[in-house]
């Protein structure tokens, strides 16, 4: 032990040289280990820090679009037809949240809606990651009114599966992509698959909505489920084309249909337009002369007729296929199909024997009697009736041939007598048809819920219930809203209330129908304020006015009629005061009142007030 104190005693300088140099050795590894860790953090940071500055100009420029976005609605007035009660969809928010937009890359098409042709083209990415090529065409339904539906740039931004929308109808499949307006199926009188508004679906391909773009359930499906949030869409007018693809063609669902509440695109199970499907009648097999038929004439040669899925006469679409020798004896095997305009098929397979002469069979046809000029005083009728009565009368020519019938019948002379008896002919008198009172029975639907201000007149409410006039001898009147009177009932179409409205049907010959009466729910729908961001940094100093950073936040808003509201930023309350130039966090509740006095849904933001880094 005293040998290990006198060799430190000695070399004391050196021992302690040595364990610096150890102590050094081991920090240098621990400060290489840590460095290498925090190398990787910082990549990462840098990273994050460029991914996050593309987004941050990204949102820069989609508020700059929804500010010129803004502008131009003021312009054209946005129609808020599906802004929803909140008690339906569990509470409208249009602030979409980070992880919920995918990457630029990951955005697989790009939407384009020709306003004016009512069809949308779907477009996906080419070789440089442009979207030029054309994908999918879709008939749609874009707004009745010039500036309804907003021209413009936009992105998707959340979808429902049923949404309420304002005047009472529901849409099935809703996918917002700016504020009140959204993509969504034809509407429905209530939340039910089976009560769709048929005569609405059949309007698709021409312009019928209240803003939003309408199309059919397949398709709004598709939407939702190939263009995730973020999708770019682009509204845009060209009288001279409807896009590449051409616009599509819509089944038509038939009035008397017992499936019309239906739309025939739902895949549901429950939808009973899938056991139906597209038909062609024609004889299996046919003989037919050589040399005289190609594939282009032989359909009409075999009185082959098609009907589609709702059972619509589609005989135009069949095509002819196969192989078939139309200049050689012998027998031949035709192929016949059918593909109605939701892509529902048919096929048969027909024997076509090409022989030297042919052996014609007529087709039995339905005739229908010539439609007889009514009995009845001279009546003026409104131009919709284009259906007269058939009577049954006894014609002259009938009356006459019976007439001769009898004269001609000889009577047996008695052969005792020098002369003939002259035998009378019996006078046949012509039946006269008895005559019976025209009447008139008016039908309506029972009730309707309107938005305040959405009609303003009571034929306007007799048209959105169903309105006609059955006459006695079957003469239908399709629309008959605008030969009724309120015959009783007072009411206020921008107040909200319930009123019961009496109407009567006086044609012009003055047949009177009974009165009818309809119970009319008026109500108020909720402004609708919406942000495009919920939250923003701002710096102390930067804005001069909390209103210029509401309206950097992308703020919005529809009143209780539907419109768009101009400066909804410079409009809306708030529920405590913001020093724009102390740096804090503000939380704030938004609200705002329209016009009509009515109050909006309360809207959470946040704004976070940054110091200055350049003032000291």
């Amino acid at each position: 032990m005293s040998k290990l104190k006198d060799f430190l005693s000695e070399n004391k300088n050196r021992v302690i040289m040595l364990a610096a140099i150890l102590v050094t050795i081991v920090i240098i590894f621990v400060l290489v280990a840590v460095l290498s860790g925090k190398n990787n953090m910082i990549k990462d940071g840098i990273k994050n820090f460029v991914k996050n500055t593309e987004k941050s100009q990204e949102e820069e420029s989609d508020i700059d679009a929804t500010e010129e976005i803004t502008t131009l609605a003021d312009e054209e007035t946005i129609a808020m037809e599906d802004a929803t009660a909140d008690q339906e969809v569990g509470g409208i928010d249009d602030n979409v949240a980070e992880n919920e937009v995918q990457k630029a890359d990951e955005f697989p098409y790009l939407i384009k809606v020709n306003r004016v042709q009512n069809c949308i083209t779907v477009y996906k990415k080419d070789k440089d990651g442009e979207y030029t090529v054309p994908y999918r065409a879709i008939i749609c339904s874009t707004g009745k009114y010039v500036g309804d539906t907003p021209l413009g740039e936009f992105t998707t931004l959340r979808s429902y599966e049923w949404l309420l929308m304002v005047d009472g109808s529901y849409g099935q499949f809703a996918y917002r992509y700016y504020g009140s307006i959204l993509f969504h199926s034809v509407p429905y009188f209530s939340k039910n698959k089976g009560d769709l508004e048929y005569k609405q679906f059949n309007k698709l391909g021409e312009a019928a909505s209240l803003g939003c773009v309408r199309v059919c359930v397949r398709d709004a499906i598709w939407l939702i489920e190939n263009c995730p949030v973020g999708t770019q869409v682009v509204v845009y007018d060209d009288e001279t084309s409807p896009g590449p693809l051409g616009k599509p063609e819509m089944i038509k669902i038939p009035e008397d249909s017992p499936n019309r509440g239906w739309d025939p695109t739902d895949p549901d199970p429950e939808n009973p337009w899938n056991s139906c499907k597209p038909e062609i009648t024609v004889d299996s097999t046919v003989s037919i002369a050589v040399n005289k038929y190609s594939m282009d004439t032989i359909v009409e040669r075999l009185g082959a007729t098609a009907t589609d899925t709702c059972g619509n006469d589609v005989t135009d679409r069949i095509k002819a296929g196969g192989s078939v020798n139309f200049n050689k004896l012998g027998k031949n095997t035709l192929v016949l199909t059918v593909k109605d305009a939701i892509g529902k098929t048919d096929t048969k397979i027909i024997t076509v024997v090409v022989e030297n002469t042919e052996v014609t069979t007529a087709k039995p046809t339905t005739t229908k009697k010539p439609i007889q000029p009514s009995t009845v005083e001279d009546t003026t009728l409104p131009e919709e009736m284009t259906t007269l009565p058939e009577e049954e009368t006894t014609s002259q020519e009938q009356s006459s041939t019976e007439q001769s019938t009898t004269q001609a019948q000889p009577t047996q002379a008695q052969p005792t007598q020098a002369q003939p008896t002259q035998v009378q002919p019996t006078q046949v008198q012509p039946t006269q048809a008895p005559t019976t009172r025209r009447t008139v029975t008016l039908k309506m639907g029972s009730s309707i819920r309107v938005a305040a201000g959405k009609y303003s007149t009571a034929k306007e409410i007799a048209k959105a219930v169903g309105c006609s006039a059955v006459y006695s001898d079957g003469t239908t009147i399709s629309d008959a809203s605008e030969y009724v009177a309120v015959s009783s009932g007072s009411y206020n179409l921008n107040k909200e209330g319930q009123y019961t409205i009496t109407y009567r049907y006086t044609d012009g010959s003055g047949i009177t129908s009974q009165d009818v009466s309809v119970s009319v729910q008026v109500y108020v729908n909720p402004v609708s304020l919406t942000a495009v961001k919920s939250s923003i940094e701002v710096t102390a100093g930067e804005y001069q006015k909390v209103t210029d950073i509401f309206s950097k936040m992308g703020l919005a808003a529809v009143d209780s009629r539907g419109k768009s509201m101009s400066n909804a930023a410079s409009q809306v309350s708030y529920s405590q005061p913001v020093d724009i130039n102390t740096p804090g966090t503000y939380s704030l509740t938004l609200t705002l009142t329209d016009s009509y006095g009515v109050s909006s849904n309360e809207l959470k933001v946040s704004i976070i007030v940054k110091a200055d880094s350049n003032q000291p």
